[in-house]
Protein backbone atom coordinates (compact mmCIF):
# COMPACT_ATOMS: atom_id res chain seq x y z
CA UNK A 1 0.00 0.00 0.00
CA UNK A 2 2.81 2.22 1.27
CA UNK A 3 4.67 1.51 -2.19
CA UNK A 4 1.58 2.57 -4.58
CA UNK A 5 0.89 5.64 -2.33
CA UNK A 6 -2.22 4.14 -1.76
CA UNK A 7 -4.36 6.87 0.88
CA UNK A 8 -8.05 6.96 0.15
CA UNK A 9 -8.62 2.99 -0.78
CA UNK A 10 -12.54 3.42 -1.73
CA UNK A 11 -10.91 5.34 -4.52
CA UNK A 12 -8.81 2.69 -6.33
CA UNK A 13 -10.68 -0.98 -8.09
CA UNK A 14 -8.25 -3.80 -8.82
CA UNK A 15 -9.05 -6.56 -11.43
CA UNK A 16 -7.61 -10.14 -10.64
CA UNK A 17 -7.82 -13.07 -12.33
CA UNK A 18 -6.93 -16.55 -10.73
CA UNK A 19 -4.06 -15.78 -8.57
CA UNK A 20 -4.25 -17.64 -5.21
CA UNK A 21 -3.96 -15.90 -2.42
CA UNK A 22 -5.50 -12.22 -3.52
CA UNK A 23 -8.64 -12.44 -1.96
CA UNK A 24 -6.84 -12.96 1.56
CA UNK A 25 -4.08 -10.15 0.31
CA UNK A 26 -7.07 -7.31 -0.41
CA UNK A 27 -8.74 -8.32 2.78
CA UNK A 28 -5.54 -7.69 5.02
CA UNK A 29 -3.74 -5.12 3.00
CA UNK A 30 -6.47 -3.18 0.86
CA UNK A 31 -10.07 -3.80 2.52
CA UNK A 32 -11.66 -0.33 1.35
CA UNK A 33 -10.96 -0.79 -2.51
CA UNK A 34 -13.12 -2.22 -4.84
CA UNK A 35 -12.60 -5.88 -6.51
CA UNK A 36 -13.39 -7.33 -9.48
CA UNK A 37 -12.54 -10.71 -10.92
CA UNK A 38 -11.90 -11.39 -14.90
CA UNK A 39 -14.99 -13.24 -16.59
CA UNK A 40 -13.07 -14.62 -18.97
CA UNK A 41 -10.59 -16.53 -16.38
CA UNK A 42 -14.41 -17.17 -13.83
CA UNK A 43 -15.33 -19.26 -17.40
CA UNK A 44 -12.05 -21.26 -17.46
CA UNK A 45 -12.92 -22.05 -13.43
CA UNK A 46 -16.63 -22.68 -14.45
CA UNK A 47 -15.39 -25.45 -17.45
CA UNK A 48 -13.15 -27.18 -15.23
CA UNK A 49 -15.99 -27.49 -12.94
CA UNK A 50 -17.72 -29.61 -15.59
CA UNK A 51 -19.85 -27.06 -16.81
CA UNK A 52 -19.28 -26.74 -20.27
CA UNK A 53 -21.22 -25.72 -23.91
CA UNK A 54 -22.65 -22.73 -25.75
CA UNK A 55 -25.65 -22.30 -23.67
CA UNK A 56 -24.07 -22.29 -20.16
CA UNK A 57 -21.30 -19.96 -21.38
CA UNK A 58 -23.97 -17.29 -22.93
CA UNK A 59 -25.82 -18.10 -19.37
CA UNK A 60 -22.84 -16.67 -17.39
CA UNK A 61 -21.78 -13.83 -19.58
CA UNK A 62 -25.38 -12.42 -19.51
CA UNK A 63 -25.08 -12.71 -15.69
CA UNK A 64 -22.13 -11.28 -15.68
CA UNK A 65 -23.30 -8.04 -17.79
CA UNK A 66 -26.17 -7.49 -15.93
CA UNK A 67 -26.68 -3.99 -14.41
CA UNK A 68 -29.75 -4.27 -12.95
CA UNK A 69 -29.75 -4.66 -9.01
CA UNK A 70 -31.72 -8.11 -8.93
CA UNK A 71 -28.85 -9.63 -10.19
CA UNK A 72 -26.33 -11.45 -7.50
CA UNK A 73 -23.31 -10.91 -8.79
CA UNK A 74 -22.66 -8.82 -12.24
CA UNK A 75 -21.57 -4.91 -12.60
CA UNK A 76 -25.05 -3.86 -10.99
CA UNK A 77 -22.56 -4.13 -7.78
CA UNK A 78 -19.89 -2.24 -9.23
CA UNK A 79 -19.01 1.03 -7.81
CA UNK A 80 -20.15 3.97 -9.65
CA UNK A 81 -16.66 5.97 -8.60
CA UNK A 82 -14.57 4.88 -11.53
CA UNK A 83 -16.33 5.07 -14.70
CA UNK A 84 -15.90 1.65 -15.89
CA UNK A 85 -18.10 -1.31 -16.53
CA UNK A 86 -15.10 -3.32 -18.00
CA UNK A 87 -15.57 -7.45 -16.96
CA UNK A 88 -12.12 -8.35 -18.59
CA UNK A 89 -8.49 -8.12 -17.70
CA UNK A 90 -7.83 -7.08 -21.12
CA UNK A 91 -5.44 -3.99 -19.86
CA UNK A 92 -3.54 -6.14 -18.51
CA UNK A 93 -3.15 -8.33 -21.59
CA UNK A 94 -2.22 -5.31 -23.27
CA UNK A 95 0.19 -4.24 -21.12
CA UNK A 96 1.88 -7.94 -20.83
CA UNK A 97 2.31 -8.03 -25.03
CA UNK A 98 3.60 -4.93 -25.25
CA UNK A 99 6.30 -5.51 -22.84
CA UNK A 100 6.82 -8.68 -23.96
CA UNK A 101 10.22 -8.54 -25.55
CA UNK A 102 11.84 -6.73 -22.66
CA UNK A 103 10.50 -9.79 -20.04
CA UNK A 104 12.75 -12.31 -20.57
CA UNK A 105 15.81 -9.90 -20.51
CA UNK A 106 18.28 -9.40 -17.50
CA UNK A 107 16.18 -6.47 -14.59
CA UNK A 108 18.49 -3.50 -15.41
CA UNK A 109 18.03 -4.16 -19.15
CA UNK A 110 14.23 -5.23 -18.88
CA UNK A 111 13.29 -2.10 -16.97
CA UNK A 112 15.68 0.34 -19.35
CA UNK A 113 13.68 -1.51 -22.46
CA UNK A 114 10.63 -0.68 -20.32
CA UNK A 115 11.33 2.85 -19.61
CA UNK A 116 11.85 3.71 -23.27
CA UNK A 117 8.50 1.93 -24.46
CA UNK A 118 6.76 4.08 -22.42
CA UNK A 119 8.63 7.10 -22.93
CA UNK A 120 7.45 6.65 -26.45
CA UNK A 121 3.97 5.75 -25.62
CA UNK A 122 3.69 8.85 -23.23
CA UNK A 123 5.21 10.88 -26.34
CA UNK A 124 3.12 9.86 -28.64
CA UNK A 125 -0.80 9.90 -26.89
CA UNK A 126 0.35 13.61 -25.73
CA UNK A 127 1.14 14.51 -29.84
CA UNK A 128 -1.87 12.73 -30.41
CA UNK A 129 -4.09 14.48 -28.62
CA UNK A 130 -2.71 17.91 -29.05
CA UNK A 131 -4.75 17.84 -32.84
CA UNK A 132 -7.81 17.43 -30.71
CA UNK A 133 -10.39 20.19 -29.33
CA UNK A 134 -10.39 21.65 -26.59
CA UNK A 135 -13.52 21.29 -25.01
CA UNK A 136 -14.66 18.29 -26.74
CA UNK A 137 -14.47 14.32 -25.90
CA UNK A 138 -12.15 11.66 -26.72
CA UNK A 139 -12.79 10.53 -30.15
CA UNK A 140 -13.30 6.96 -28.75
CA UNK A 141 -16.41 7.85 -26.67
CA UNK A 142 -17.37 10.59 -29.55
CA UNK A 143 -17.88 7.15 -31.68
CA UNK A 144 -19.36 4.77 -29.29
CA UNK A 145 -21.97 7.76 -28.25
CA UNK A 146 -22.76 8.74 -32.12
CA UNK A 147 -24.19 4.70 -32.12
CA UNK A 148 -25.44 5.15 -28.62
CA UNK A 149 -28.06 8.00 -30.17
CA UNK A 150 -29.03 6.27 -32.97
CA UNK A 151 -30.29 3.71 -31.08
CA UNK A 152 -32.02 6.12 -28.57
CA UNK A 153 -34.18 7.44 -31.51
CA UNK A 154 -36.97 4.37 -31.02
CA UNK A 155 -37.36 5.66 -27.50
CA UNK A 156 -40.25 8.28 -26.18
CA UNK A 157 -39.38 10.16 -23.13
CA UNK A 158 -41.66 11.38 -20.98
CA UNK A 159 -41.12 14.73 -18.82
CA UNK A 160 -42.15 14.65 -15.17
CA UNK A 161 -39.89 18.39 -13.89
CA UNK A 162 -37.20 19.85 -14.98
CA UNK A 163 -34.97 16.70 -14.65
CA UNK A 164 -36.62 13.73 -14.25
CA UNK A 165 -37.97 11.69 -16.92
CA UNK A 166 -39.87 8.22 -17.62
CA UNK A 167 -38.12 6.43 -20.57
CA UNK A 168 -40.59 4.18 -22.84
CA UNK A 169 -38.89 1.71 -25.76
CA UNK A 170 -40.38 0.03 -28.09
CA UNK A 171 -40.99 -3.08 -26.47
CA UNK A 172 -43.49 -3.90 -23.50
CA UNK A 173 -42.11 -3.37 -19.95
CA UNK A 174 -39.05 -1.45 -21.81
CA UNK A 175 -39.90 1.71 -19.44
CA UNK A 176 -36.80 3.36 -17.23
CA UNK A 177 -36.71 6.38 -15.09
CA UNK A 178 -33.90 8.91 -15.85
CA UNK A 179 -32.50 11.60 -13.42
CA UNK A 180 -30.28 14.40 -15.50
CA UNK A 181 -29.77 16.08 -12.54
CA UNK A 182 -27.89 13.19 -10.80
CA UNK A 183 -26.90 11.44 -14.12
CA UNK A 184 -28.29 8.13 -13.37
CA UNK A 185 -30.62 5.85 -15.17
CA UNK A 186 -33.07 2.94 -14.42
CA UNK A 187 -30.61 0.58 -16.14
CA UNK A 188 -27.37 1.99 -14.17
CA UNK A 189 -25.33 2.11 -17.29
CA UNK A 190 -24.94 5.18 -17.46
CA UNK A 191 -23.91 5.69 -13.85
CA UNK A 192 -21.07 2.34 -14.15
CA UNK A 193 -19.65 4.08 -17.56
CA UNK A 194 -19.91 7.92 -17.15
CA UNK A 195 -21.63 7.79 -20.74
CA UNK A 196 -25.06 8.92 -21.32
CA UNK A 197 -27.25 5.75 -22.09
CA UNK A 198 -30.12 5.29 -24.85
CA UNK A 199 -32.47 6.24 -22.22
CA UNK A 200 -30.52 9.23 -20.59
CA UNK A 201 -30.07 10.63 -24.28
CA UNK A 202 -33.80 10.27 -25.14
CA UNK A 203 -34.66 12.75 -22.15
CA UNK A 204 -31.52 15.11 -22.90
CA UNK A 205 -32.86 15.50 -26.27
CA UNK A 206 -36.55 16.03 -24.87
CA UNK A 207 -34.98 18.77 -22.75
CA UNK A 208 -33.07 20.04 -25.85
CA UNK A 209 -29.89 20.27 -23.55
CA UNK A 210 -26.44 19.59 -25.64
CA UNK A 211 -25.62 15.04 -24.93
CA UNK A 212 -21.94 16.16 -24.74
CA UNK A 213 -22.68 18.30 -21.33
CA UNK A 214 -23.78 15.22 -19.55
CA UNK A 215 -20.28 13.09 -20.20
CA UNK A 216 -18.41 12.49 -17.86
CA UNK A 217 -15.51 14.61 -17.26
CA UNK A 218 -13.03 11.35 -17.24
CA UNK A 219 -13.43 11.47 -21.32
CA UNK A 220 -13.02 15.11 -22.06
CA UNK A 221 -9.60 16.16 -23.84
CA UNK A 222 -8.32 18.48 -21.17
CA UNK A 223 -8.03 15.08 -18.88
CA UNK A 224 -6.52 13.17 -21.47
CA UNK A 225 -4.18 15.95 -22.14
CA UNK A 226 -3.45 16.36 -18.35
CA UNK A 227 -3.01 12.38 -17.84
CA UNK A 228 -0.22 12.84 -20.62
CA UNK A 229 1.34 16.16 -19.54
CA UNK A 230 4.14 14.78 -17.83
CA UNK A 231 6.71 13.66 -19.70
CA UNK A 232 9.57 10.55 -18.69
CA UNK A 233 12.74 12.42 -19.05
CA UNK A 234 15.92 11.12 -20.93
CA UNK A 235 18.60 9.34 -19.28
CA UNK A 236 22.08 9.51 -19.54
CA UNK A 237 23.74 5.49 -20.07
CA UNK A 238 25.00 3.75 -16.64
CA UNK A 239 28.28 4.52 -16.77
CA UNK A 240 27.19 7.83 -16.03
CA UNK A 241 25.03 6.82 -13.25
CA UNK A 242 25.54 7.21 -9.50
CA UNK A 243 27.39 3.92 -7.85
CA UNK A 244 25.01 2.35 -5.28
CA UNK A 245 26.39 1.65 -1.87
CA UNK A 246 24.21 -1.25 -0.82
CA UNK A 247 25.72 -4.71 -1.59
CA UNK A 248 24.94 -6.44 -5.17
CA UNK A 249 22.04 -8.81 -5.24
CA UNK A 250 22.15 -11.92 -4.91
CA UNK A 251 20.15 -14.57 -7.30
CA UNK A 252 17.15 -16.26 -5.74
CA UNK A 253 17.55 -19.75 -3.87
CA UNK A 254 16.46 -22.46 -6.07
CA UNK A 255 15.72 -26.25 -4.97
CA UNK A 256 16.06 -28.69 -7.37
CA UNK A 257 12.74 -31.00 -7.00
CA UNK A 258 13.27 -34.63 -6.34
CA UNK A 259 11.77 -36.66 -9.61
CA UNK A 260 8.99 -38.74 -8.41
CA UNK A 261 9.94 -42.16 -8.66
CA UNK A 262 8.02 -44.58 -11.13
CA UNK A 263 6.81 -48.01 -10.30
CA UNK A 264 8.16 -50.30 -12.35
CA UNK A 265 5.58 -52.85 -13.85
CA UNK A 266 5.90 -56.67 -14.07
CA UNK A 267 5.85 -58.41 -17.20
CA UNK A 268 1.86 -59.30 -16.27
CA UNK A 269 0.71 -56.38 -15.31
CA UNK A 270 2.19 -54.61 -18.98
CA UNK A 271 0.14 -57.11 -20.78
CA UNK A 272 -2.92 -56.42 -18.94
Amino acid sequence: MNDLEIEEQYLWTFMSDKQKGFLEAFEIVLPDVSHRFCVRHLHTNFKRAGYNGMALKNALWKAASATTIDSEWSRSHFSSLPKCDILLNNLCEVFNKFILDARDKPILKLLETIRHLLMARINSNREKAEKWNLGDICPTIKKALAKTMKDAASYIPKKSNTWNYEVIGPMEGDTWVVDLYNKTCGRKKWELSGIPCKHAISAIWLKKDEVLDYVDDCYKVETYRKIYEVSILPMNGPDLWPKSQNSSPLPPSYLKKKKKERKQKTKKERRR
